[in-house]
């Protein structure tokens, strides 16, 4: 048996014979790729009897239902167990159902539904990959240990082992080999480029090591520009420099909506098998909201999809292409040129080599965009486990989920299942109010203080214990939520929820890292800070959201509820010292008046000291001058559209464009 470390990079599962093996690629410690099958995890579910059934006897009809005729071979039940656990709080006995491989599932869950009148079955719609990572407790890219043997294997890579993998350090991999690629396609006039018929004119690359290159197949004289005989001999070399580079993570903006699948398709055209991943499969487009493309062996990443899905809260800018986002994030944009007469060149055999710079330049802001958002990637891949691919496209209720899934171990709870159909549908009908906004007055204001929850609705799930395994009717001992539509709701005080006991692990860590900061402006720390504060944000959301596991309208009902009550007491109170101008979600603009800084210090104080758990009501800051503008066609203020200028000189613009590139200077 031999022993090696490795940085997981992506996983997912075979199946050899009777049984299904979890498969991981990755890096080893010495630079190697790796690639190990883990045989030590069978795929399993719950079965929930009904009340009062004898479970002994259940477990021997589950163990007697004849698979025979379900297809080709027989489905193998390798064990079954009666063992304890909680849904929702409440500790219920089940049997649990080991078998062989993945598809086995849904199989014998079918049969068991149909010959055995039972409850429930849970925890067959778990991923298997994902149960891996859950059960095994890994999370990926971090340092991981696999005891084992060598085997030989098909996959292309430079080690196959056979074994158990175990994590041994929240150590994430070092100067990871970032391949950044980018394509620029034939089209003329203002039509978009037709993939099965306009050809691609470029591709560039760039990398984080010191690689850079643009490959065609029109005449160009620059010296990172390698030309090829034509379409087809370029997309051979766009393989052929993928293998032979060996990223761990390729990257582009906007690749999973736009580059792969074009490049796929003019593979299709010219009759070549698009193969990138490491086992030889070829690339196949995953079509859902939006396309997705997974390789096997590394990891394939779209940038724009977590700037659009997870950023967007945090960004000035309010368009997301390559040019806004980079200058906003690093101060730098791409090159100007002429389309029409880059095409018309192209077209005519003439100079294309601003067609190229243009090309080389977009890859080398992605890859510098990428690596500017990469260290809080990391840390939300440390919290919730997940691949990088994975979390780059998740959405906040994916987080708040899979963070919830790495986690529930902790208090034995079952995996409650995803809504079927009719479930969803009805969800879907279900609605509440959401956060108090107190319209701004239009107008220029002097000295002008904001003051702010701070995490707002994670700590009142915290501070009033709300979670879907606490509600109640018992209003002895229990939180009582604000008056909603003529209704209250009840949360126990017996026992911490697990998902408020989630949420006041992920503020208090927050809070500690935050002091951190205030001594060591760190990269990583600051990284750590935002992945704390959108995973823990992400839960009010999550458990209004149709889809979730652990929807519940009573939760995010009284979330809400309990905000707008806060901050309605906020302006109450503060408008007996100050005038109030604004309010917004967990926010409060206050003119100070004839009051000083003190004041405002001196009335936050007291608020505090009145707020349960771990609210807190933080001073944002003072500004000298503030200017509120009035909606277009009316004289009323419009939410979330203000300038504060600070005693430095400093401005924070909300709302609306400083800066217009097609506006005059006295704009």
């Amino acid at each position: 048996m031999e022993k090696i470390k490795f940085y997981p990079l992506t996983i997912d599962y075979v199946n050899l014979g009777n049984s299904s093996y979890v498969r991981v690629f990755g890096r080893s410690v010495d630079g190697d790729r790796i690639c190990v099958y883990d045989t030590s995890l069978k795929p399993y579910f719950y079965v929930i009897p009904r009340k009062g059934v004898n479970l002994s006897q259940l477990s021997e009809k589950v163990k007697a239902i004849n698979t025979s005729d379900t297809n080709d071979r027989p489905v193998e039940i390798h064990s079954v167990e009666i063992v304890k656990k909680n849904m929702l709080a409440k500790e219920i006995e089940l049997i649990k159902v080991e078998c062989g491989i993945t598809k086995d599932v849904s199989i014998l869950k079918e049969l068991i539904k149909e010959e055995i009148d039972v409850l429930e079955i849970v925890e067959h719609d778990i991923k298997f990959t994902q149960r891996f990572l859950i059960d095994k407790q890994i999370s990926m890219l971090s340092l991981c240990e696999v005891e084992g043997e060598q085997i030989e294997s098909y996959e292309d890579v430079d080690l196959v082992f056979r074994g158990e993998i175990k994590q041994i350090s929240e150590e994430l991999i070092k100067d990871p080999r970032i391949l950044v690629f980018d394509i620029e396609t034939y089209t003329k006039g203002d039509k978009y480029s037709d993939s099965e018929h306009d050809p691609i004119a470029t591709i560039a690359f760039y990398s984080n090591y010191g690689f850079k290159k643009v490959i065609t197949w029109k005449k160009v004289d620059l010296d990172y520009v390698e030309i090829l005989n034509d379409e087809r001999e370029m997309l051979l070399e766009f393989m052929r420099i993928i293998k032979i580079e060996e990223p761990d993570f390729l990257v582009g903006y906007y690749s999973d909506g736009f580059d792969l699948p074009y490049i796929k398709t003019r593979c299709d055209e010219h009759k070549i098998k698009l193969r990138l991943s490491l086992d030889g499969s070829n690339v196949r487009v995953v079509k859902g909201a939006e396309s997705a493309i997974n390789l096997i062996g590394f990891s394939h990443i779209d940038v724009i999809k977590f700037i659009r899905r997870i950023m967007v809260e945090t960004l000035e800018t309010e368009s997301y292409d390559l040019s806004s986002v980079a200058k906003e994030l690093i101060g730098d944009g791409k090159v100007e040129i002429d389309f029409d007469k880059i095409m018309e060149a192209w077209y005519n055999s003439g100079d294309i080599k601003k067609l190229c710079e243009y090309n080389l330049k977009d890859v080398e802001l992605t890859l510098k965009v990428f690596l500017k958002i990469l260290p809080n990637l990391y840390e939300i891949v440390k919290f919730v486990g997940a691949p990088i691919h994975e979390v780059c496209r998740s959405t906040f209720g994916q987080l708040a989920e899979n963070y919830l899934l790495k986690n529930i171990h902790r208090f034995n709870e079952v995996i409650l299942s995803r809504p079927n159909f009719e479930s969803l549908d009805f969800r879907r009908y279900q609605s509440y109010e959401g956060g108090y906004v107190f319209e701004p007055s239009p107008g220029v204001y002097k000295d002008v203080c904001v003051v702010d929850f701070r995490s707002l609705y994670p700590s009142i799930i915290h501070a009033h214990n709300i979670c879907p395994s606490t509600i109640t009717k018992e209003k002895k001992n229990s939180f009582e939520s604000p008056e909603i539509n003529g209704e209250k709701y009840y949360f126990t005080k017996d026992h911490q929820g697990f998902v408020s006991e989630l949420i006041k692990e992920l503020i208090e860590r927050r809070i500690k890292v935050k002091d951190e900061l205030k001594k060591n402006k760190d990269q990583v720390l600051s990284a750590r800070s935002y992945a704390l504060k959108i995973i823990s944000n992400s839960f009010y959301g999550y458990l209004g959201y149709p889809g979730a596991r652990w929807y519940s309208i009573e939760c995010a009902t009284s979330i809400a509820a309990y905000a707008r009550y806060y901050v309605k007491e906020v302006i109450s109170k503060a408008s007996k010292d100050f005038t109030v101008i604004y309010s917004d979600t967990d926010s409060c603009f206050l003119v100070l008046g004839n009051k000083t800084k003190n004041d405002v210090i001196k009335f936050v104080n007291k608020l505090n000291d009145e707020l349960p758990g771990l609210m807190q009501i933080d001073i944002e800051g003072f500004y000298e001058k503030g200017i509120f503008v009035s909606k277009k066609g009316d004289g009323k203020g419009a939410k979330k559209k203000y300038a504060l200028l600070d005693s430095r000189g400093e401005l924070v613009i909300k709302g609306f464009e400083s800066i217009r590139t097609d506006w005059s200077y006295l704009a």
